[in-house]
């Protein structure tokens, strides 16, 4: 390896003769004859290995060390001398001004190791400077462990949150009380960290009033045991991070596009009339094939023309005054001709021919009529905008396809997300007794399969004989019941019906004693629930409830370690293998619509 050593002694033969010895073992070498030149060149180039002399005019050895600690703290220190004081060595030994002491004459071969040796430890030395830069400057920064456990947090990331660091310390940094992130975020930061990649990305953090500071954070592991996050805190006058992202996905907002088409024609006053470029909605129906037509559209427009695009298949052109009929036409034509050639959409050829007609800008609210068409296309009408309305149906969004509608729905109920230890979602709990418990599981089935893509499993409170529904084929349905007072004779008498209906049971909080009767054996049983405390309850018999736990999971029966409202319960529950996992430390309830948060959309 080859690497740069400072040579520092008053005698020139002495210099000499260590420059042939580290010039013929490929190294790069400076060399000075007194403190003041060594000075200069620790500030002038990266020095690993400096080796001085002891007694040298206009300062000595250790003097220089001492200085050369501050200027370049990473360069490995040699004092090299004939004569040097005892006492004044084992100071700057203990005190760290030196770190290697060898005596003249010296060995060549010997004094090459030595260098060597020093090389590596300035490259430690180097790390560890780096590591303090990043956490100790005006970068806000946390120190954790493996388990996002804060073990330190600089100066400037405590007077940001107003929490003192020693309040810091101990805490879980993706716990409800520090951050606003969800556990698939936390699972996908700790894949890449653990495979040895870096995380950069926005990050939600609360202050000491639960305030959230939007931040962008790297996150790197610094070895198996600790990872770095480096903070840099979003300007709020320059906007949000997540407001961003959200704002980009309001482009899929037909109204939203007609305010900005309106708001564009206030501050350009002129634009009287509007090209209108609409094609059958029953062939340009979806976002991948409107963008295709936006560029053919673009492109004939020479990127001269603002286009707004309030649906799929409709793109508003707003013309100046000044533009000349011919080249309205002219426009118009090169549109069309864009469209003589086929589009390449899902690997099918499609041919779609626009109608072109001008309309309009002056009116007091542009494109009225336009609106109330998209609004219908948008939402349908709820009961809190029709007071007379009976129907107790969510608010739903329909988008139009080529074959039906697809129903979205933009409330929903209240589900409790389930995940498993890798913080992938699974399914979803009932947050209280449902008293309608079809449209619970309709409405929340139809939200799961809008933005994923696995079969979710649905819990559900007790419910009574006449309102138990048959269970839907696209989901896994379990009926909760509490049996931490020992089996119903209620849920004994309903197996047969329970199997009919297409049912599976999630037995909470069993006991030991339970867990070991034979009487569950003719239940149709999918889960076991267990609390907090008594996962801690069970401490205390952990090799027989292992046993038990062991024998039903053979039997493909599943556990789910639930309300897990901090760090250390979920700590407990992951200590026990549980399957799911669900409470506060993981997810809060949400609305059924929002399972798009737990969809691949980064930042959510």
């Amino acid at each position: 390896m080859s690497f740069s050593v400072l040579l520092i002694d008053d005698e020139a033969g002495i210099v000499q003769a260590l420059s042939r010895v580290f010039d013929n073992a490929g190294l790069v070498t400076y060399t000075a004859h007194n403190l003041q030149e060594a000075l200069e060149i620790l500030r002038n180039h990266i020095i690993k290995v400096m080796i001085t002399d002891f007694r040298m005019p206009g300062g000595d050895g250790l003097e220089l060390c001492q200085q050369a600690r501050e200027q370049s703290p990473c360069t490995y220190r040699l004092l090299l001398s004939g004569h040097v004081e005892y006492p004044l060595l084992r100071a700057a030994l203990q005190r760290g001004d030196v770190h290697k002491f060898v005596a003249k004459p010296w060995n060549n071969q010997a004094l090459i190791r030595d260098v060597e040796e020093g090389a590596r430890q300035s490259d430690l030395m180097k790390k560890v400077h780096t590591l303090r830069s990043a956490v100790h400057d005006d970068q806000p920064a946390f120190l954790t462990d493996r388990n996002w456990v804060i073990r330190l947090a600089n100066a400037r990331l405590c007077t940001v949150l107003g929490i003192p660091e020693e309040q810091l310390l101990g805490r879980n940094l993706f716990a409800p009380s520090i951050c606003a992130m969800p556990v698939m975020q936390e699972a996908e930061i700790t894949r890449q960290t653990e495979s040895g990649q870096t995380w950069l990305g926005f990050f939600s953090l609360l202050d000491v009033q639960r305030q959230e500071i939007p931040t962008w954070m790297v996150v790197t592991a610094l070895s198996q045991d600790y990872r770095i996050c480096v903070c840099s805190f979003v300007d709020q006058d320059t906007g949000n991070a997540r407001r961003e992202i959200r704002t980009e996905l309001r482009r899929y907002s037909g109204s939203h596009q007609l305010d900005e088409f309106c708001q564009y024609l206030e501050h350009n006053y002129g634009m009287a009339r509007t090209l209108v470029v609409e094609f059958p909605r029953e062939m340009v129906n979806d976002a991948d094939l409107s963008a295709l037509c936006y560029e053919r559209i673009s492109a004939a427009t020479g990127g001269l023309n603002r286009i707004f695009t309030p649906a799929s298949n409709l793109f508003l052109i707003p013309i100046a005054d000044t533009s000349a009929d011919n080249s309205v036409t002219n426009l118009e034509n090169t549109i069309c001709r864009q469209f003589n050639a086929p589009l390449v959409h899902r690997r099918q050829v499609v041919q779609v021919t626009p109608t072109l007609r001008i309309e309009s800008s002056n009116d007091e609210q542009p494109f009225a009529t336009l609106r109330s068409r998209l609004a219908h296309y948008e939402t349908l009408e709820t009961p809190e905008q029709n007071p007379g309305a009976t129907s107790i149906t969510p608010v739903v969004e329909v988008i139009q396809n080529a074959t039906q509608p697809v129903i979205v729905h933009s409330n929903g109920p209240d589900v409790l997300p389930i995940f498993d230890h890798q913080g992938q979602i699974l399914g979803v709990r009932t947050c209280r007794q449902e008293s309608r418990p079809d449209s619970w599981m309709q409405s929340t089935l139809s939200c799961w399969q809008q933005y994923l893509q696995t079969a979710p499993f649905l819990a559900m409170d007790t419910i009574t004989d006449d309102a138990l529904p048959d269970a839907p084929l696209a989901a896994t349905c379990l009926l909760e019941v509490n049996v931490s007072m020992g089996l119903p004779e209620s849920l004994l008498s309903q197996v047969d019906l329970l199997q009919r209906r297409g049912f599976q049971l999630l037995l909470r909080n069993p006991s030991q004693n339970l867990l070991a009767s034979r009487q569950l054996a003719t239940l149709p049983i999918r889960a076991f629930a267990f609390g907090p405390r008594q996962l801690q309850e069970m401490m205390g018999a952990e090799a027989g409830f292992r046993r038990l736990l062991q024998k039903w999971q053979e039997q493909g029966v599943k556990f789910l370690g639930e309300q897990l409202d901090s760090p250390t319960e979920l700590a407990t529950a992951r200590h026990w293998g549980m399957d799911w996992l669900c409470g506060d430390a993981l997810s809060k309830p949400v609305k059924a619509s929002r399972l798009s948060w737990f969809a691949n959309v980064d930042g959510f």
